[in-house]
């Protein structure tokens, strides 16, 4: 059991919780398999077997800040990730924090059952043939959006200065690497990007590539720039954006003066993002937001705005389901409960 420091809880909210979607999987698939065969291979592994799943044990964020690498494991994926992490860039997402952690876990348990069975039928896919997409708003270490190419979307990750530089964009390029010896293992995966995008900027001045937004003059962020040095062309502006089967974010909330400008940006987003299926229905986007309840007055602004002056009905993720989802494939077993009891899963969507 971690040894858990001391955090404050705070109250919660009145709005309601919800269980799974249609693009949830069924409680069946979260529960940690305990069949005899699995326990009988637990008892006949090796001393060192056994230290190594130690050592694959992802801590708690909040006992990791102080450490300026990190290597994250996802152990139901047979796959990690090598983070940078910075304290000297005076940005609070240039480290990782206990959301991103949860809202892993909870991507997992979503998408992971059905990417074991080859099959797409919990991936939400705008078009049959192309990977599915998705974009996260204010991604800092990047840990959720690899996680998310792990699972086999293609994905944006956006940030701005100073974690892009100093985090986001270096653990995106060695992510890629363990991306590469996933799939030569013959394992499928998606693919990630990184772009700059300050939700303060309105977003009619917003650069769109095929990838996405981004609020950067060279129309692309670090994937033009590496273009421009390669001698290839720059990307050329497109004039209607793909849409985005996933929007994301995670612990994003927590200065009054930037909740209006990420739900301004979620809510473009969203709405850029709707199609209408050949049936003649409205398709829509999957949006969650995963946060951390240190001011509770601070998450209750940012809910009532999304919902009042943005128009988004929110539902909170049950406390048994994120439980659930942490346990069996995240590190909550090895977690003190109050490590990350503060952490909600919100979903949201427009009329």
């Amino acid at each position: 059991m971690v040894r858990r420091t001391t955090r404050k809880r705070t109250g919660s909210t009145s709005l309601p919780e919800f269980e799974l979607d249609a693009h949830s999987t069924p409680d069946s698939h979260l529960e940690q398999p305990e069949s005899r065969g699995e326990i009988e291979e637990q008892q006949a592994q090796s001393p060192d077997d056994l230290e190594r799943k130690k050592s694959q044990i992802n801590l708690p964020a909040h006992l990791t800040k102080h450490l300026p690498n990190l290597e994250y494991h996802f152990k139901r994926l047979d796959s990690s990730f090598s983070l940078q992490q910075s304290n000297t860039s005076g940005s609070t997402g240039s480290s990782l924090w206990l959301s991103s952690q949860v809202l892993s876990s909870y991507l997992t348990s979503i998408y992971l059952p059905c990417l074991l069975r080859s099959s797409r039928c919990a991936l939400p896919s705008s078009v049959e043939e192309e990977r599915p997409r998705a974009i996260e708003l204010g991604s800092g270490t990047g840990l959720v959006s690899l996680l998310l190419a792990r699972l086999g979307f293609e994905v944006l990750a956006t940030d701005v200065e100073p974690p892009l530089g100093t985090v986001l964009r270096p653990n995106v390029e060695q992510g890629r690497h363990s991306l590469e010896k996933a799939t030569a293992r013959g394992q499928s995966c998606g693919s990630i990007q990184v772009s700059h995008l300050d939700w303060c900027v309105e977003f009619e001045s917003w650069h769109w590539d095929d990838h996405g937004p981004s609020t950067d003059s060279n129309q692309g962020g670090s994937d033009a720039e590496r273009s421009k040095r390669e001698g290839a062309d720059p990307k050329t502006p497109i004039s209607k954006p793909k849409p985005y089967d996933l929007i994301f974010t995670a612990d994003t909330v927590y200065e009054a003066r930037l909740i209006r400008p990420l739900f301004r940006s979620i809510k473009y987003l969203y709405e850029s993002s709707v199609i209408h299926t050949e049936g003649g229905k409205l398709k829509r986007p999957k949006l969650l937001i995963a946060l951390e309840r240190r001011d509770s007055g601070m998450v209750d602004l940012a809910l009532r705005v999304a919902r009042d002056e943005f128009g988004f009905s929110l539902k909170q993720v049950t406390e048994r389901r994120v439980r659930k989802a942490v346990d069996g494939f995240g590190d909550g077993k090895s977690w003190d409960r109050e490590d990350w009891s503060g952490v909600e899963i919100w979903q949201g969507e427009l009329p």
